[in-house]
């Protein structure tokens, strides 16, 4: 590693992507009054998820037809067609930051790719990183505060622990890691900011590349190292492997952050299912699947329509972009009783947290496990976790990313 120089800041030293996340991705704390509104006009209609909530227009597709998708069972359709509906609208978004990203590609080249990528991340290999990466990070970060008898979650825990945890996996010396972690959660930025999107790709773009051929010719027990083996022979280009990584440690350093604090604020709204997972860990699954459902990280993706078509009614010509709702599909009344009451005890077990289809997630094992680790060390090592009674309880906000600013608690010291 000695001969990889460190991974270059932004052009704009004092530029902290953190701060501005109420900027980037809206302040909205209920969009789910706005599309239980919405849906008196039919589960599909003219326009884009952004107009709906108020937020500003993405400027990128402008001029293009649009529609918005928020019924359950149009969302399926929508997820599960991919022949019908393309990823290809996301190459003039994820795609400008990202690269040449797995996330916009179709069939067959989707299938070919995802297939070499996915067996790095099946349920017996995450396990492996259970004890050897995941457990050591969590219990390091709860070990910082676990004697103060206070804590924001969000800032000492949740923010960081995903991050640590794919840093370690990529191997990455400890120099670069708070760079990194800036860089790679401004991937996702668009419109206004999607200057420091492209500049963090470029700049990402170049540590990988140098850091993926250095560890080609020394080899170690990593995710860079093992996967650098798919390039060349095995059919991958290292362009798409770069793009890889840059999805990945967007993934795991911003989304998964935001599902856990979402997962940790919906349990102490609620200390009588806190309790029962504390005594009951069974009972961690269905916290995780609930949390995905009631309000998931992500509010909204977009697919091209191919060829002309109807869908729930409404006639859409090809080229049109659908905006496809799954926080909609989430807490479809007509699916989901009550749905904006949180409750491990539904036995969430569909959602679209994680997508649907041909492109669902392919590091949703990884992000189960992160998440319920970090869940069961808390309940281990936090006894009589609560809310800060001093402190303003948190809110989830977001108009297209969501999560909590802050959760402030207090525990019984150790």
């Amino acid at each position: 590693m000695a001969t990889i120089a460190p991974i270059e800041y932004f052009d704009e030293a004092d530029f902290d992507p953190f701060v501005i996340d109420d900027d980037v991705f809206g302040e909205i704390e209920d969009p789910y009054a706005i599309f239980d509104r919405a849906r008196a006009n039919g589960p599909v209609q003219p326009g884009t998820i952004l107009e709906l909530l108020g937020a500003p227009a993405d400027s990128i597709v402008a001029g293009i037809p649009q529609f918005r998708v928020i019924g359950h069972a149009e969302v399926q359709a929508v997820m599960r067609n991919a022949a019908l509906f393309s990823n290809d609208v996301l190459k003039m978004n994820l795609g400008v930051t990202f690269g040449d990203t797995i996330s916009a590609m179709n069939p067959p080249k989707h299938t070919q790719v995802r297939g070499l990528f996915q067996s790095t991340f099946m349920p017996k290999q995450v396990a492996k990183w259970s004890e050897t990466l995941v457990d050591p990070v969590v219990n390091d970060l709860i070990g910082r505060f676990i004697g103060d008898g206070r804590a924001e979650l969000v800032e000492q825990f949740a923010k960081r622990y995903p991050f640590e945890i794919i840093y370690r996996q990529l191997g990455l010396p400890q120099r670069d890691v708070q760079t990194f972690h800036r860089l790679a959660v401004t991937l996702t930025f668009n419109s206004d900011y999607i200057r420091y999107g492209k500049e963090a790709s470029r700049k990402l773009g170049v540590y990988f590349q140098n850091l993926l051929e250095e560890r080609r010719r020394n080899p170690a027990d990593d995710l860079v190292s093992l996967l650098g083996q798919l390039g060349g022979d095995n059919g991958l280009s290292d362009e798409t492997i770069v793009s890889f990584f840059r999805g990945l440690i967007n993934a795991a350093g911003d989304t998964t952050y935001r599902a856990t604090g979402c997962m940790l604020m919906a349990l102490l709204e609620n200390p009588e299912q806190l309790e029962a997972v504390r005594q009951d860990r069974s009972l961690v699954p269905l916290v995780l699947e609930e949390t995905l459902r009631w309000n998931g990280p992500i509010i909204f993706t977009q697919r091209m329509v191919m060829q002309d078509t109807e869908l729930g009614g409404v006639r859409m010509p090809a080229g049109a972009i659908v905006n496809v709702s799954m926080a909609a599909a989430n807490n479809d009344p007509a699916v989901h009783e009550n749905p904006r009451k949180f409750d491990l005890f539904r036995g969430t077990k569909s959602h679209f947290g994680f997508g649907l289809g041909p492109h669902m997630c392919l590091g949703q094992h990884l992000a189960r496990l992160e998440m319920s680790r970090a869940l069961n060390a808390i309940l281990d090592r936090l006894p009589g976790l609560r809310f800060d009674p001093d402190m303003p309880k948190p809110t989830v906000k977001g108009g297209l990313m969501r999560t909590p600013r802050d959760i402030h608690v207090l525990f019984d010291p150790s």
